[in-house]
């Protein structure tokens, strides 16, 4: 391709080569004072360890489900091989949970 201008000869390998020794210099660097790390003390320690706890105790605290008072809710949380019931023990819960009802219900209780 022609072109009008014509660049002398290591024109390109000179400018790169000047240009590779001033990003080498140290001329064009700010000096800077070390950044200092205190060590921590054993207050900020503790009070880490501390927020981790509460912060802890505070998750499980929101998380925690309301207990099954009703045969229906300790019914639907129990798994089929965990019952050890006889009929008769089961008619029973039955009963109870339905008088439970009955007094949760009732006008005197409210």
């Amino acid at each position: 391709m022609q072109t009008p201008f014509k660049t002398p000869d290591g024109f390109f390998e000179s400018h790169r080569e000047a240009i590779w020794e001033a990003a080498q210099s140290d001329s064009h660097r700010i000096p800077h004072a070390p950044v200092e790390v205190k060590p921590r003390t054993p207050l900020a320690v503790a009070a880490a360890v501390a927020t981790v706890i509460i912060g802890t105790w505070f998750f499980t605290l929101l998380n925690q489900s309301e207990p099954c008072e009703t045969f229906a809710c300790l019914w639907d949380n129990t798994q089929p091989e965990e019952l050890q019931l006889s009929e008769e023990d089961l008619n029973q819960w039955i009963q109870d949970d339905l008088l439970f009802q009955d007094i949760m219900n009732s006008e005197d209780f409210l």
